[in-house]
């Protein structure tokens, strides 16, 4: 009896220990999401990193002349604190400059009204950004959509697209099935972007029909935040000025599977009233390029946003000088050449299984579309 108590209380003990021992892992406080940059101008990033607990958490720059500053979130007269999602800021800087930052953290144990306590503190290693040079002759970028969360895709498609070598990437919607579960986005496309380019070369998403799905679909926002608060918008990067749509979802607004929560009609007219005003700027009149970018492509014999793209958005471009407009949805590679009677510019719609490799200069637009195992399915020069 009593070597099987004993044995009993050395097991509890071996338990304990074994349970102390995980909780410490799985306590240890660390950067557990990022960083990567978004909204990226001549004049700004904001860098978007998590931490595993509740945190104090600012970002410090430097600059090519070893001149260092810490920035951070502040609301309302406040820096931001006692969270563990951390979106930094950084303006007033000047373009086409390179810039070098780590991220710095201190837990926070204790947050009272009188008192706060500081845990442990941590810093990220050295990662480096440039802002935007508008002036510049040349611009690479690559873009692509419907990744539908498949990481292993994903990673081919950068690799065989040569994202090293790349100023920029373009998702154009779709990179997840729906948004389920709340740190959703960074299991689907952005740990994995992370990995590979997006702590030093930035990535826009073009929201896709699928990532307006599910329980968490209202807070995609945070995750690819703006200073103008929108999912559609202009970017001049070199001799590019990119228009980014938010085509909304794919069935009309009063389908059944969307319980009356959606209003993308009126959404869309909203964009084409702001087209309108894009396309009559000098910004976009002085742009040597013109490139269009949207999920949902305009086709007018197809599915409701299909038509409804082809009738509020598509008069305004065929007038407006467009040298490309970029889509996916239909996950089949479909290219439709200049087109007076129908489209005015080149359309090249991506498949669920292809990149594009878009270099743009003073010679044209250079643009080979690569499938996941790395086979140059088509290659044009507009």
């Amino acid at each position: 009896m009593f070597k099987k108590t004993l044995s009993l209380l050395s097991l509890m003990l071996l338990f304990s220990y074994a349970f102390s021992q995980n909780a410490d892992i799985a306590l240890t406080f660390k950067f557990s999401h990022g960083p990567y940059i978004q909204d990226v101008s001549k004049s700004g990033a904001s860098i978007v990193f998590t931490t595993s607990q509740p945190s104090f958490s600012w970002v410090e720059l430097t600059d090519n002349n070893g001149n260092t500053q810490a920035f951070y979130n502040i609301e309302h007269g406040v820096k931001m604190a006692n969270n563990t999602f951390h979106t930094i800021r950084i303006d007033n800087l000047s373009p086409a400059k390179d810039y070098s930052y780590q991220l710095f953290s201190k837990e926070i144990t204790k947050f009272d009204p009188y008192s706060v306590v500081y845990g442990d503190s941590i810093t990220s290693e050295s990662f480096s950004f440039s802002t935007l040079n508008p002036t510049a002759e040349e611009l690479t970028f690559i873009e692509m959509s419907d990744i539908h969360g498949n990481n292993d895709k994903l990673e081919k498609l950068l690799h065989h697209a040569d994202v090293q070598s790349a100023d920029m990437v373009i998702y154009a919607g779709d990179m997840m099935d729906y948004y389920a579960t709340e740190d959703q986005p960074f299991h689907n496309f952005i740990d994995k972007s992370v990995e590979v380019f997006a702590s030093e070369t930035p990535f826009w998403l073009v929201r896709g029909n699928h990532e307006t799905r599910g329980r968490y679909s209202r807070n995609l926002f945070r995750y690819v935040p703006r200073e103008d608060g929108r999912y559609y918008y202009t970017v001049k990067q070199g001799p590019v000025l990119f228009i980014f749509f938010d085509s909304g979802e794919d069935k009309p607004d009063d389908h059944p599977v969307y319980a009356g929560l959606n209003d993308f009609d009126n959404y869309r007219e909203e964009q084409a009233a702001w087209l309108r005003q894009v396309v009559a700027s000098d910004e976009y009149k002085d742009a040597p390029y013109r490139i269009v970018v949207t999920h949902i492509p305009p086709l007018a014999d197809g599915w409701h946003s299909e038509q409804h793209i082809t009738k509020t958005w598509l008069p305004i471009l065929n007038e407006a000088g467009i040298d490309l407009m970029l889509a996916g949805h239909l996950h089949e590679y479909k290219y439709f050449p200049k087109d007076a009677d129908i489209y005015a510019f080149p359309l090249i719609i991506g498949s669920n299984n292809t990149a594009a490799r878009v270099v743009v200069n003073g010679e044209g637009i250079k643009l080979k579309t690569i499938d996941v195992n790395g086979n140059v399915i088509d290659e044009m020069k507009l």
